[in-house]
């Protein structure tokens, strides 16, 4: 297996623990509330610090159908030596059906991998750099509500900031299926 598979899967596999407690059928019952509702605390995204959280009035012209709310928030740790950092971002959208345009917007064709994850919930991801250090972006769709987060490190492997990543969209999705949004379909 390749490495970018294999800490694609890792990475990812941690939305399965969160939307694993729900049990049934798929159900398309949307998520009601706003984005910011959603945003992980300090203690539940694992870094020590948030050092922005602030509205989105309004996406990128891709992802503007049907949007009600954004919000976007970056958690960071710093060292003497090292930086690591999330820049999350949720949409909630008035449609399933406008989220996944929005994620069919983001990293269009083949500038990233895409995997179907357990539960529904569609993710992709790529390689890159967030101000000149190494990142992992992640992008997925569960019901009416997106994700983006970039994760990047001076001292994290490409697999681990991969897992954070998952991780905090695993928390998100986690929050908004507690609130009563239904699973992925």
């Amino acid at each position: 297996m390749n490495c970018a598979r294999r800490f694609t899967l890792l990475g990812l596999a941690v939305v399965a623990l969160f939307v694993d407690s729900a049990a049934g059928a798929p159900s398309p019952q949307p998520y009601t509330g706003s984005a910011r509702g959603l945003m992980p605390t300090v203690s539940e995204s694992k870094y020590n610090r948030v050092i922005s959280s602030v509205r989105v009035p309004k996406p990128s012209a891709g992802k503007r159908i049907g949007f009600k709310s954004g919000w976007e928030t970056n958690y960071r740790d710093l060292g003497a030596t090292t930086v690591n950092q999330a820049d999350l971002i949720v949409y909630v959208y008035d449609t399933r059906a406008n989220a996944l345009a929005a994620y069919a917007d983001a990293c269009p064709g083949s500038k990233c991998t895409q995997r179907r994850m357990p539960h529904g919930i569609r993710a992709k991801y790529r390689l890159d750099r967030y101000k000149s250090i190494p990142a992992v972006t992640t992008i997925a769709a569960c019901n009416n509500v997106y994700v983006a987060v970039i994760t990047a490190s001076t001292t994290e492997t490409s697999s681990q900031l991969a897992f954070n990543g998952g991780y905090e969209v695993g928390v998100v999705y986690g929050k908004a299926q507690a609130k009563g949004m239904g699973l992925c379909n």
